[in-house]
């Protein structure tokens, strides 16, 4: 239809405007509002995305973003910053540039269903890796790869091969695409600076073995060290210019195997190492070893700090602490009463004194089987000489590798009082040159590090916070009458001494330090004059060092650093820029979550993402104001397809009379005026979780979002409690939150359900016998019985026993049962048994290391005794959180299940209201 616009007369032009708008209802598109939506179908759940890591060149001209899905799909997005051009690598979950930016190394997997079907029939996963050249984007694929690196230059390839007869490292010239290979590699390692490796080749019989120096420019090799023994920790130090191994010492006399230390200096020259040996040093502590973990050194390359560990003499160890070797090794005269007991059955038993101040399952947990603590012990390589940081009174010690002086503590006088969480020290200063110790400070609760010149250092003390000097042995208070909270104070752990907010680190001239309180950060003279930098308390922005890169640990006062913030009451989050010598400007800010995902100081750009409950947590390009910015990633677009719902903040006051707050998530199809069920998942403080987004799953249990999308509400209240009476207070915290939320009128006031697991388990299983305001509870690997919990062992806590947890820790209990019983009876679910008329649902694991699976069969046993609705799901080969997706799936789907009974009225599944034998479940659930 052709029409002449100018011809038309007003009745016409009327009788078109109808035709044309009649048309285009029927045939123009509908725009993202008008869309029909839809909830999410649980088939959709897989497609979901999210970020996993974001690297950046050296150059910063690329940047790799590793992308998974719910499928368990891996994909590399490969961006351009320069062009803003991506390209996709399917299968990729790893990621490793070359320090020229030329290269990229890639981690190649398979698609999640292939995995997930080789686990299933116990198959080798196959590991792959492949090379990008990024001028030109070819990619090329190598089998058998599990482990590679690029020199220091980026110029060569170093990559590992198992195969039957040991692994084979070859390693590549990029340029030139040559390679040459090596045989029965252990390990290996590249300068950073260029193309030197250094290998540790290591065979069966160990005749081979040795370290050997690799230069891949010039073909040069030399060997280092060989000898028929092991080797350990073999890097690189004293920024690329040493080397360090651990050469292991196996003697007659002992049962564990020491260690010598070799160390290069200047590799390339000189391939003779300066060898310490604790045989040549009368201060080593006898009967004694250096242990192969935990080996410090300081930039330098000059100082080397090992933990010196306790060694078993092999003459069944009736030897006295103290006695020389010499003696401790005398076994020229045979014991035949111990040749005898060597043929005879030996007890398997364990004693245990209740004079213990370790427990001998903590003990069996400890690296060194044992109470016995490491001494720390530390090398000065340039005179060869050696110094024991530990003495008579000195238990422990705080490393600072570039210090001359460290801070070292004797918890002795407290250990009794530590064991049930409320551990002090007296404070000493230990001389790393000498090994001379000199106390400084009696019962202190915590200390920070001493400043770059030795000479001064901040302690928590009587809820104050104080500068040490330590050549005037004076100690100032530095928060006394200052308008602020330096002290977490609204912490609700009985403990002696409450947290302090926190240490930002020292100024690398030693003149200032950085200390947190509640809000601000304060800039620490060493005159002990406290300045506040960022002024954040009157607007509830909380200012933190956000991304800062520290060398050596310090801060220098000229150089442009991030500063997070974080609106305690909105959660709205953002970033400012600035030096401490010049000032701070907020970049950013939004009623978001913003991260730093990437920051380099030779950089003029940063990484960062955003994200709220609705909106993806995308990655973004901006510069370092946070301008001029773009998006690298565009996650999950189909969101807009469906309805999703929104979460508000609650703000109430809470039972204790304090400012409480809570997330309240609206149903993804909500229609005002009508009324809705609501799901209470609780733990302890989750406001900070606002602006997190959730994407749906099948296999989180807990999962906000699938709730939304089954009509629910989801409220996730703050808890405080109340020393001493954790469930009380949880009970009379939930009544009061909840009953805020009641007041939009929106939710269904007999249909709320709790759920909670672990500690959040313990008050869902708690609550309901205090309260009827829920129709329905879940509870997953909660306590009970807290007097049997108290007294008992945790195998996932190192095998300590639960008091210190009990009294001052998540539980708060303050005292032992047998102090205050009554506490104990009236905060235990088990005890308030007659109380409870909600159904609960109660999950455990049958392995649980953390909250032993008796306490879900001590409530299921008094429910039953008592009459009670009550279901156990008791799943095998579980711990504290279900792994297995079989599992997961269950008991998501139980979950729904329960509360579609019993808060929308959904017909009830047998499992929940009958016995059902065990042969006929098993025959159900093969179904």
């Amino acid at each position: 239809m052709t029409i002449n616009r100018y011809h038309l007369n007003s009745k016409n032009r009327f009788a078109l405007l109808v035709f044309i708008l009649f048309t285009l209802a029927f045939t123009a598109p509908t725009n993202a509002q008008d869309q029909v939506k839809k909830l999410v179908p649980v088939e959709d759940y897989l497609k979901w995305e999210s970020v996993r890591t974001t690297k950046v060149s050296e150059n910063g001209n690329w940047l790799a973003t590793i992308i998974r899905n719910q499928a368990n799909d891996y994909k590399l997005l490969l961006t351009n910053r320069i062009t803003k051009k991506d390209t996709v690598f399917e299968n990729i979950n790893g990621v490793t540039f070359s320090k020229n930016s030329e290269w990229l190394g890639l981690h190649v997997t398979l698609p999640g269903d292939e995995i997930k079907k080789m686990r299933k029939d116990k198959k080798d996963i196959p590991v792959k890796m492949a090379l990008v050249e990024l001028s030109s984007l070819n990619y090329k694929e190598y089998n058998g790869i599990n482990e590679f690196n690029f020199s220091g230059t980026g110029n060569f390839l170093a990559s590992k091969i198992k195969n039957k007869e040991g692994s084979i490292l070859s390693i590549k010239d990029l340029r030139a695409n040559k390679e040459v290979t090596f045989g029965s590699v252990e390990s290996f390692s590249w300068n950073t600076e260029n193309d030197n490796i250094i290998i540790y080749l290591s065979s069966e019989d160990k005749m081979a073995n040795s370290i050997q120096l690799y230069n891949a420019s010039t073909g040069l090799l030399k060997v280092l060290d060989k000898k028929e023994t092991s080797y350990k920790s073999l890097k690189w130090i004293n920024e690329d210019e040493s080397i360090i191994a651990l050469r292991e010492l196996k003697t007659d006399d002992f049962k564990e195997s020491t260690y010598e230390m070799l160390v290069w200096d200047n590799p390339t020259e000189n391939t003779r190492p300066l060898i310490f040996s604790q045989e040549d040093f009368s201060s080593f502590p006898k009967l004694s070893r250096i242990a192969s973990g935990d080996i410090q050194v300081s930039k330098d390359g000059k100082r080397i700090f090992f933990d010196i560990i306790y060694n078993t003499p092999k003459n069944n160890g009736n030897e006295k602490e103290g006695e020389n070797e010499k003696e401790a090794s005398n076994t020229s005269k045979p014991d035949t009463k111990s040749s005898e007991k060597k043929d005879e059955e030996i007890a398997e038993v364990d004693i245990w004194n209740s004079q213990d101040r370790m427990v001998v399952s903590n003990q069996k947990a400890s690296p060194y089987k044992s109470s016995k603590k490491a001494q720390k012990g530390v090398w000065l390589v340039d005179t060869n000489k050696f110094a024991l940081l530990n003495d008579e009174f000195v238990d422990d010690v705080k490393v600072q590798v570039n210090n001359d002086l460290f801070i070292g503590y004797d918890t002795t006088p407290y250990e009794f009082e530590a064991m049930f969480g409320r551990p002090s020290q007296d404070v000493y200063t230990v001389n790393v040159l000498t090994g001379e110790t000199k106390k400084v400070l009696t019962d202190v609760a915590n200390t920070f590090e001493i400043d770059p010149n030795n000479k001064f250092f901040i302690y928590l003390k009587n809820n104050n916070l104080f500068l040490y000097d330590i050549e005037g042995t004076i100690s100032k208070n530095i928060t006394q009458g200052l308008e602020a909270s330096f002290i977490q104070t609204d912490d609700d752990h009985p403990l002696p001494q409450l947290p302090a907010y926190g240490f930002g680190g020292w100024f690398e001239n030693g003149k200032s330090c950085l200390i947190y309180s509640e809000y601000d950060i304060w800039e620490c003279s060493t005159n002990g004059k406290m300045k506040n930098v960022t002024q954040g308390a009157s607007s509830n922005l909380v200012y933190r060092l956000g991304g800062y890169q520290f060398t050596d640990g310090l801060l220098d006062p000229k150089e442009n650093v991030f500063l997070s913030i974080l609106n305690q009451k909105t959660k709205g989050s953002g970033f400012a820029s600035g030096s401490f010598s010049k000032g701070f400007k907020t970049n950013i800010f939004e009623e978001a979550q913003i991260n730093l995902v990437h920051q380099e100081k030779d950089h003029d750009f940063v990484l960062y993402s955003k994200s709220s409950y609705t909106m993806s947590p995308d990655v973004l390009v901006a510069d370092l104001n946070f301008k001029n910015t773009w998006k690298v990633t565009n996650l999950n677009p189909f969101q807009s397809d469906y309805y999703w719902g929104k979460a508000e903040l609650i703000t109430y006051t809470n039972a204790l009379g304090n400012e409480a707050h809570g997330i309240l998530y609206y149903p993804a199809n909500y229609k005002k005026g009508e009324k809705y069920p609501m799901i209470t998942y609780i733990y302890e403080r989750l406001s900070y979780r606002f602006h997190r987004y959730i994407a749906p799953s099948e296999e989180d249990y807990y999962n906000t979002t699938v709730w939304v999308q089954n009509g629910y509400f989801v409220f996730n209240p703050d808890i405080e409690f109340e020393p001493g009476n954790p469930g009380v207070s949880s009970a009379k915290n939930l009544e009061i939150a909840v009953a805020e939320v009641l007041k939009n009128g929106a939710v269904d006031k007999g249909k709320v359900g709790l759920v909670g697991h672990s500690w959040g388990g313990y008050q869902a299983a708690y609550v309901p016998t205090q309260t009827n305001i829920f129709a329905a509870s879940v509870a997953g690997a909660g306590l009970t019985d807290l007097t049997s919990m108290n007294l008992a062992i945790t195998p996932a806590f190192s095998g300590k026993p639960e008091n210190d947890h009990f009294e001052v820790g998540q539980e708060r209990m303050e005292v032992a049962p047998w102090v205050d019983p009554d506490r104990y009876i009236r905060n235990s679910p088990v005890m308030q048994i007659e109380s409870l008329e909600t159904p609960m649902l109660f999950e455990v694991g049958d392995q649980d290391r953390n909250v032993n699976w008796d306490q879900g069969l001590a409530y299921y046993n008094a429910a039953r005794r008592a009459g009670k609705p009550f279901i156990l799901l008791a799943y095998a080969k579980e711990g504290h959180g279900l792994r297995q997706e079989k599992n997961r799936k269950d008991y998501h789907q139980r979950i729904l299940h329960w509360f579609g009974h019993y808060l929308k009225g959904e017909p009830a599944k047998d499992w929940m209201v009958k016995s059902i034998p065990y042969d006929e479940q098993q025959e159900i659930l093969k179904k």
